[in-house]
């Protein structure tokens, strides 16, 4: 739900500055309020050169001023808000324990055997009507059930207006016939925001889908069944991709899209929808590995949204500093190695700390030069190189962590032994 709120934050004063110099709020103009609101905006601001201000008066009609204010300003509500409904958005939690007498001897049926199936399911039953449970009742519960929470219409919410505006955008750059040469087409942007917000949405749901397990104690229950590690694991991702089916099919929709309009090929088509079944794939099975493998529930989310983040936003960054060093060739060899080299050994703690798997060592050390390396193909037009390093790399990925979850299902309960007590 932050991410989504983010997006739509950015997206909508991106709209608002794209009104142009004419429009006015207040006798101020709309890119002044946009750049004073937005991070993105404040950040292309300040980066471009201007003159030195004579006067403490102009200084504070500066945007970037501007912007520094309202982000002091927003956050302290913030805070205050958090402070004072804090108690009540955290109630404390009292268990009452209850006798079962009195609800056995009320729900037992008078003709009902002691000890009998009837018996039983009027003791633990809900009172409600029974229903069937598929062959894999994980699955069954992730489909069927409230497993998320009714808070998941909200994020579906949020995503379809998401949608709404990527998918406007798209249709106005399809025809507007834009002959600019750009290293990144006007016609993908919408589409890359709507997979990326996608991606990590399907890895938020596949990570909390067993961290919530764990949190509400039900996972020991879980795991002392005669369930199989492949029910359990297949269970899961299968919920997740159901529940972020939106997510999922909608980019899939506005590529068939531009393919009808003739933006791109038949080829390079079947190159992306590939790619971004590769993409989902791994971005799934990362979240159920991080909630696997992380005993704390708030470092398995953080450290599966981060490493989404570092190889998709991340790599991206390190190739725009790059560029920005072009004359620099030692600056270049800096941001490199800080970038690929210092994100591998990030990637190899953070995937391969219990495990110790020689397949997730190589994932550590291949994604982000493969990575890199595929975004620079695609700067360069081939895009052949592109859909082989995507597909590969993060397939292997995504097969390296699975292999292990459906052999083992080895789940880190971060508890204390008899032997660390001593």
């Amino acid at each position: 739900m932050t991410i989504l709120l983010l997006v739509l934050w950015l997206i909508g004063w991106e709209i608002i500055a794209a009104r142009g110099t004419s429009a006015a709020w207040l006798d101020i103009p709309v890119q002044s309020w946009a750049i004073a609101m937005s991070p993105w905006q404040a950040v292309q601001e300040a980066a471009r050169p201007a003159f030195p201000t004579t006067s403490a008066t102009q200084a504070l009609h500066d945007p970037v001023i501007a912007f520094l204010l309202s982000s002091i300003g927003i956050a302290a509500v913030l805070n205050v808000v958090a402070i004072l409904r804090v108690r009540i958005w955290n109630p404390r939690q009292e268990l009452i324990p209850q006798s079962n007498e009195n609800t056995i001897s009320e729900g037992t049926d008078a003709g009902a055997a002691p000890g009998s199936v009837r018996t039983a399911a009027l003791i633990h039953g809900t009172g409600g009507r029974a229903r069937r449970v598929w062959d894999n009742p994980v699955l069954w519960r992730e489909i069927r059930t409230w497993a998320y929470g009714k808070r998941i219409i909200v994020i579906r919410i949020a995503y379809w207006a998401v949608f709404a505006i990527c998918a406007a955008a798209l249709v106005l750059q399809v025809h507007a016939h834009s002959t600019a040469e750009q290293a990144i087409p006007a016609e993908a942007k919408p589409l890359v925001t709507l997979l990326v917000v996608g991606l990590i949405l399907l890895n938020a749901l596949a990570v909390t889908s067993l961290t919530n397990e764990r949190d509400s104690r039900a996972l020991d229950l879980l795991l002392v069944t005669d369930l199989s590690p492949k029910e359990i694991v297949f269970g899961k991702l299968g919920g997740a991709f159901y529940n972020a089916k939106e997510m999922v099919l909608l980019p899939v929709a506005l590529c068939a899209y531009i393919w009808f309009e003739g933006v791109i090929s038949t080829e390079n088509l079947t190159f992306l929808l590939c790619g971004i079944a590769a993409l989902y794939a791994f971005a799934a099975m990362l979240g159920l590995h991080m909630g696997i493998n992380y005993g704390n529930s708030r470092t398995a989310i953080a450290t599966s949204i981060g490493t989404i983040l570092f190889l998709f936003l991340g790599v991206a960054s390190c190739m725009r500093i790059m560029l920005a060093f072009s004359n620099s060739f030692d600056y270049q060899f800096t941001t490199f190695l800080g970038f690929i080299a210092g994100g591998s050994v990030g990637l190899y703690v953070a995937l391969n700390w219990r495990l110790n798997s020689p397949a997730l060592s190589v994932v550590a050390c291949a994604a982000p030069f493969a990575t890199f390396t595929a975004i620079t193909n695609f700067l360069i037009g081939n895009f052949g190189a592109v859909f082989l390093l995507t597909v590969v790399t993060y397939g292997f990925a995504a097969w390296a962590m699975l292999v292990p979850a459906i052999d083992v299902f080895d789940v880190a309960t971060n508890r204390v032994g008899p032997a660390d007590e001593g």
